[in-house]
């Protein structure tokens, strides 16, 4: 997670689901720490670094995120993993795994 909020790679993201299908949640105090002190890509515009300070305002903040990807963006970035069948309808699998982070 902390990864995709200093690349905002979609590979992350997808991640991310493939992490939380297997039931494995994120470590607290790990992700918290990292979120203290990122270390953003060039990528990252200064206006879309996540400024909160807990956990749950980063879940927010990354629902957000993936909310505003289509299928579309998915497919692109993820075309050399998976082909058109697997990325269909993957922005919404995403956004429901997102979900269960509290």
């Amino acid at each position: 997670m902390a990864a995709w909020n200093e690349r905002r790679l979609i590979r992350d993201i997808y991640d991310i689901w493939f992490i939380l299908q297997m039931n494995v949640m994120p470590d607290i105090g790990t992700l918290e720490k990292r979120l203290r002190k990122p270390s953003y890509s060039r990528l990252v515009r200064k206006q879309d670094h996540f400024t909160g300070q807990t956990c749950g305002e980063f879940y927010e903040f990354m629902r957000a995120k993936v909310f505003d990807m289509t299928d579309e963006d998915i497919m692109k970035e993820l075309s050399d993993y998976l082909s058109p069948q697997e990325t269909a309808e993957l922005s919404l699998l995403l956004r429901a795994s997102l979900a269960i982070l509290k």
